[in-house]
């Protein structure tokens, strides 16, 4: 779940004197880490000591016990996952400003286009009048002239008409389409580019309710990188980093289309599969599993290689009236036993 800037600001105000006491631990961290204070930085650090949010607890008590330094891109990553800040927010009214812009351009030309016809009604009405007398030369050719007149402006009006409203609606597509980028940059993991961990919560949420209503399977994959705090103390942190896109795009690959990965908190994945029973699953996560152990990481510029990487999966299917934290809960045990029992293999939960 994330928080809303401006809310949390709200929360900061009305929690005095523990906040005085919470500020002073957050400026600690941040000079301790060597962060700038930033406003991101200042709620991350602020949020963790509060305990607002347990999920950017948990990452960030398993980033420490790693070892992993919080470098200014760590931080930016965890603040992009679990806060949605004045940028978002600000993307929103913008929009909604100018879809309201667009609209009263629209009711506008409409409004204008039905003044007109009034007009024109009014226009014919006359000349029918005028058919109606007796009718000369010099006066038929003044009729004529005057419905050629009206004519050539109702359609030079309804030429305007068309390309106000096509231009109206090209607005409200572009505005549109920047309105769902918002939405998916908001529900994506900055470093690796799958599904956060909010992306997760929300598709997680949705796949059970699907479950239930059709009274198909859903399965749940928790998944670890082996050692991966050793990884990142023998080669750096960098290359760890790009160790997590690698897993990141392999894990895509092999799921295709038949579910969503996410990257859960820090090296940990997870996998929805909606439909699919705890067999069907576990085949999934061994193809992972096998396809991962099998790849040499290695630096293409310079040749050198870094041996391979290896995963622990844990496997939980979906039991009737199982709460989300109960079907998380076993999937993580599954992944514990996995680790315990000797890393590089597929758990399945009881």
């Amino acid at each position: 779940m994330t928080t809303n800037y401006n809310d949390w600001f709200h929360v900061l105000e009305n929690t005095e004197p523990r906040s005085a006491k919470l500020a002073d631990r957050t400026f600690e961290k941040l000079a301790k880490e060597r962060m700038p204070p930033t406003p991101e930085n200042y709620a991350l650090w602020y949020t963790y000591y509060a305990g607002y949010q347990p999920d950017l607890n948990r990452v960030i008590d398993q980033m420490e016990q790693s070892g992993q330094p919080f470098t200014p891109l760590r931080c930016e990553d965890l603040v992009k996952r679990f806060f949605r800040f004045d940028a978002e927010a600000h993307a929103v009214r913008s929009a909604g400003d100018k879809t309201q812009e667009a609209i009263t351009k629209v009711l506008k030309t409409i409004n204008t286009s039905l003044s007109d016809s009034g007009r024109y009604q009014g226009a014919v009405e006359t000349l029918q009048s005028t058919l109606e007398q007796p009718l000369n030369m010099d006066r038929l050719r003044t009729v004529v002239a005057s419905v050629v007149v009206e004519v050539k402006t109702m359609v030079n009006e309804q030429e305007q008409l068309r390309q106000q409203l096509d231009m109206a609606s090209s607005e409200l597509a572009t505005l549109r389409a920047n309105l769902d980028t918002v939405r998916r940059q908001a529900e994506t993991d900055a470093l690796t580019g799958i599904a956060n961990r909010r992306a997760f919560d929300q598709t997680l949420k949705q796949a059970l309710g699907a479950a239930v209503r059709n009274r198909t399977a859903l399965s749940l994959l928790l998944i670890d990188i082996d050692h991966f705090k050793k990884f990142n103390d023998t080669y750096g942190h960098s290359l760890g980093d790009q160790v997590l896109k690698v897993v990141a795009r392999l894990l895509t690959h092999c799921v295709e289309d038949k579910g969503t990965p996410a990257r859960y908190g820090g090296e940990e994945f997870a996998i929805i599969l909606p439909r699919l029973d705890a067999t069907e699953a576990r085949k999934i996560a061994e193809t992972i599993r096998v396809t991962i152990s099998s790849k040499q990481i290695a630096n293409r510029e310079g040749g050198q290689t870094y041996g391979t990487i290896t995963l622990s999966v844990g496997v939980a299917q979906y039991m009737a009236n199982e709460s989300i934290g109960s079907l998380i809960d076993r999937a993580d045990e599954a992944l514990y036993k996995a680790k315990s029992g000797g890393r590089n293999r597929v758990q399945l939960a009881e």
